[in-house]
C-alpha cells in the first residue's frame, strides 16, 4: 500500500506540474558561442571565434500531445562575432599570394524546431532535448590582400545549419520556468564570387563553422 501511495502521490504531482496541460510555449535564451571556423583552402587556416562572440535565440512551440512535453515549431536566433575569421578564398592566379578575412560578421538563422522535455515528478525541474535546422543569412565585412593590394566589401554569408541541444528548466512558479542549455551547432556557408579591382578572381568560397553555446533564458506555458 505504502509503494501504491508513493507511486500515486508522484503520478498526481507529474500531472499537475506546469508542463502537463501546456498547449503553447515560448522560449527565449542569450549566450556566448564558440567555435572553430574552417575554410574549405589549404591556403585559409582555421579560426576560432570566441570572446565577443554572441547568440540570442528564440523558440516557439506548440505541444499536441496533453501530459506529454513533445513541441514542434519555430526556432529564430541572431548571431554576432567582432572576431576576424579565414576564408576559403584561393585566387584564380596562383602566382598571387592571396588571403581572405571576415570580420564584423553578424545574421539571421530560421527554421523548424523539435523540443523534447520529460519533468521529473516531486520536482520543479524539466530536461530537454532539442534539434533545430536552419537557413543561415549572415553578413560580415570581407578584406582580402593580393600582394601589396587590399580590398574591403560587405560580404554575404549563406546556407545552412543544425543544432542539438541538452537543457534544463526550472519552474519555481506555475507557467514560468527558468532554463540552461548547452547546444552544439554545424553550420556550412558559403561566400560569392569576388573579382578584384586588381583583376584577380576569387571563386566561390565555401566555410564550415563548428561551434558550441551555452544559453540562460525563460520558458512560458500556456
Amino acid at each position: 500500500m505504502r509503494n501504491l501511495a508513493k507511486i500515486t502521490t508522484l503520478a498526481a504531482t507529474w500531472v499537475l506540474s506546469q508542463n502537463a496541460f501546456a498547449i503553447l510555449d515560448l522560449q527565449a535564451g542569450i549566450g556566448n558561442r564558440t567555435g572553430t571556423f574552417s575554410p574549405d583552402s589549404s591556403r585559409a587556416a582555421d579560426s576560432s571565434l570566441e570572446g565577443q562572440t554572441m547568440q540570442a535565440s528564440a523558440h516557439f512551440h506548440v505541444l499536441p500531445i496533453p501530459m506529454f512535453t513533445l513541441g514542434v515549431g519555430l526556432g529564430i536566433s541572431t548571431f554576432s562575432s567582432n572576431d576576424k575569421a579565414k576564408v576559403a578564398y584561393t585566387g584564380s592566379d596562383t602566382t598571387v599570394e592571396a588571403s581572405a578575412s571576415l570580420d564584423n560578421i553578424s545574421g539571421l538563422s530560421v527554421g523548424p524546431d523539435v523540443i523534447f522535455g520529460v519533468s521529473i515528478p516531486a520536482t520543479d525541474l524539466m530536461p530537454f532535448l532539442r534539434y533545430n535546422y536552419a537557413l543561415n543569412v549572415w553578413k560580415g565585412k570581407a578584406t582580402i590582400d593580393v600582394g601589396v593590394e587590399t580590398q574591403t566589401f560587405d560580404a554575404a554569408l549563406k546556407g545552412t545549419g543544425s543544432i542539438m541541444g541538452l537543457g534544463l528548466a526550472w519552474s519555481p512558479i506555475p507557467l514560468f520556468a527558468i532554463t540552461g542549455e548547452y547546444q552544439m551547432q554545424n553550420d556550412e556557408l558559403s561566400v560569392p564570387e569576388v573579382k578584384t579591382s586588381g583583376g584577380i578572381n576569387f571563386p566561390k568560397a565555401e566555410n564550415k563553422f563548428k561551434s558550441t553555446t551555452i544559453l540562460v533564458g525563460a520558458m512560458f506555458n500556456l
